[in-house]
């Protein structure tokens, strides 16, 4: 997917793993459908976009825990955070 989004787009500076769904029913109107449809969009699409394919040093780490104790993270607020390139 992320090949072939570079090779239509060209370079990808930001790349925002970011895919779900949220369908408000009653809990009696969900199906197994409806979960199979969540569960291939939140969990499988995880394993679909692209790692950065190389361990991290310890320069990407503190850019984030410098990102994160900096003004503009003032809304981020009880998140987890994964610092990982990509790995799942």
């Amino acid at each position: 997917m992320f090949d072939e989004t570079e090779t239509q787009l060209g370079k990808v500076d930001v790349l925002v793993n970011n895919a779900g769904i949220l369908k408000v029913l009653p809990l009696a109107q969900h199906t197994d459908e409806l979960f199979d449809q969540n569960f291939n969009i939140h969990a499988r699409g995880t394993f679909k976009m692209a790692p950065l394919e190389r361990l991290a040093q310890p320069e990407d780490i503190a850019r984030v825990v410098s990102f994160l104790v900096g003004p503009d993270s003032g809304w981020v607020n009880g998140q987890i955070l994964r610092v990982s390139g990509g790995l799942v």
